[in-house]
């Protein structure tokens, strides 16, 4: 086998069990003689730039995985193909397997090289089937493989990988031994590569792509010839059908999340069971998503401490749900359908899976922890860069307060937004809590409620000095610059109507 190191373009001995040829009496591998080694340098050398090492971050509740594998940019808009088992959101195995809740994916353009150069990617298309995913990313320079067509038997190729989950890229060398078809399609038998954990392209001496290996879920490998791929780009995918109905776009996604759910009937909502015997409720309307977690009647006296409750969570409401029989509180969390993810789906319902927990706690009297463990966390060095690219891109004006940002600083209601353990927390505050008394609040809290049910975007909350605030969370890994405009006008237009409704309130706090 051949070992290369992409930092350095040498060919090196990596893994044990791996020939040195520098050994004297020991015999060179298969794919270990000097012109092996120096054709593995040279086609890795011809498609370096254009084979990313893809590195997979994910979060669930019982825990995280990394995940590694190589990519090949391809196409004129020089997207990223990849293996989709290695993209997955399924962590774990057996009884303790889960659904990620936030999952990151970064290219790393020549990984371990002085010019390396890392992009975050989305993904556009997977096909369990195919074992295929997707990704768009900013391929800056890097020019797109092309492709092969169908090559001879015996034929050299070099398969780049990052086995073992290394964080360089290794290219193999071997050959084609035949193009076999069968149930599930057509596939590269070849000899570059033994180790079953390898995924990544396969490419020619001429630096075209031949193929791309994948895991097809059960441990083996499989390498899907170029034109099949090419013919799998060529079809619909979801960034180009026509747009489905909104049941199907949750639907999808849920699919794609791997968990238990059941349709709700005519409503067109989707119950997704939790655990602890809880349902969440998935649905959408027109352009917005809703989870929601039903919490049964709010007692009297309880309003403001139901409307306190969320000031810390990060990322839904509690609401009075109007109801057949009178209102219900109910936990509540929107997303925009444009912007959704299965990802971003699967932590919001990770989140509401917490919240009855939480509410009976408040309801006996007890004072929760602080949700720390329910924010996905990150690098806030790398977030806060990034925050402000996001604001720029929006092209409001904006200037720095405190740890973060004020938009649009002369308006009449200045929005804030900062990055709070993998949050952009976005927020502007209306002043304290209006009314006067116990029972003034409790009712004016009442109302409160039923307009967090209403809110398409945040939510009404009050902090610990019963100041009050309109305000929304959203994971940085899923923020973008659409979303930051709207919620600065969501803002903006709901501290205005507070105050329009209930006066100038002066601040609790001192």
């Amino acid at each position: 086998m051949i070992r290369a190191s992409l930092a350095m373009v040498a060919v090196l001995a990596l893994l044990p069990g791996a020939c040195d040829i520098r050994r004297g009496e020991v015999a060179p591998g298969p794919g270990e003689t000097p012109a092996e080694l120096d054709a593995a340098s040279r086609a890795l050398t011809a498609v370096v730039g254009s084979t990313p090492l893809i590195e997979v971050h994910l979060r669930a509740a019982g825990g995280g995985a990394e995940r590694r594998t190589v990519g090949a940019v391809v196409g004129e808009h020089r997207r990223i193909i990849v293996d989709a088992s290695v993209i997955s959101l399924l962590v774990g195995d057996g009884e303790n397997a889960g659904t990620a809740h936030t999952r990151t994916i970064e290219a790393i353009f020549h990984p371990g090289a002085d010019g390396e150069r890392r992009a975050t990617a989305t993904v556009l298309r997977e096909s369990a089937e195919q074992g295929l995913a997707l990704l768009s990313v900013d391929a800056g320079d890097e020019a797109a493989l092309p492709f092969s067509d169908d090559l001879p038997d015996g034929t050299d190729v070099f398969l780049l990988a990052a086995p073992l989950n290394m964080t360089r890229l290794v290219v193999e060398a071997g050959s084609v031994s035949e193009y076999a078809a069968g149930a599930e399609g057509r596939s590269i038998a070849h000899t570059a590569g033994q180790d079953d954990s390898s995924t990544g392209p396969l490419v020619d001496a001429e630096g075209e792509l031949v193929g791309l290996q994948v895991d097809r879920g059960d441990g083996t490998r499989w390498t899907l010839p170029a034109v099949e791929i090419a013919r799998w780009l060529q079809r619909p995918g979801d960034d180009e059908a026509p747009p489905a109905e909104p049941g199907q776009v949750v639907e999808r996604m849920l699919r794609q999340m791997a968990v238990d759910f059941r349709t709700t009937g005519p409503s067109g909502g989707f119950v997704v069971p939790q655990s602890d015997g809880t349902d969440v409720l998935v649905r959408q309307t027109e352009n917005v998503i809703t989870v929601q977690v039903n919490l049964g009647t709010l007692h009297a006296g309880d309003a403001v401490e139901a409307v306190r409750a969320g000031y810390p969570d990060p990322v839904g409401a509690l609401a009075l749900r109007p109801t057949n029989g009178g209102e219900q509180l109910t936990w509540v969390a929107r997303l925009s359908a444009t912007d959704a993810t299965a990802g971003y789906l699967s932590y919001i319902v990770a989140m509401a899976s917490a919240q009855s927990g939480r509410w009976s706690q408040l309801q006996s009297g007890l004072e929760p922890d602080f949700p720390y463990d329910l924010y996905p966390g990150g690098d806030e060095a790398a977030q806060n860069t990034r925050l402000l690219e996001i604001i720029e891109a929006t092209s409001l004006a904006h200037e720095s307060s405190g740890e973060g940002w004020k938009l649009e600083p002369e308006s009449a209601v200045p929005v804030y937004v900062t990055v709070f353990r993998g949050m952009a927390y976005v927020y502007a505050y209306s002043g304290g809590l209006p009314g006067e008394g116990e029972s003034e609040q409790d009712q004016v809290a009442r109302e409160l409620l039923r307009r967090n049910w209403e809110l398409p975007l945040g939510r009404l909350a009050l902090d610990k000095y019963l100041d009050l605030a309109w305000e929304a969370q959203v994971p940085m890994d899923y923020l973008t610059s659409r979303q930051m405009a709207a919620l600065n006008r969501a803002g903006a237009a709901e501290v205005t109507a507070l105050k329009s409704k209930y006066g100038e309130i002066s601040f609790n706090e001192q």
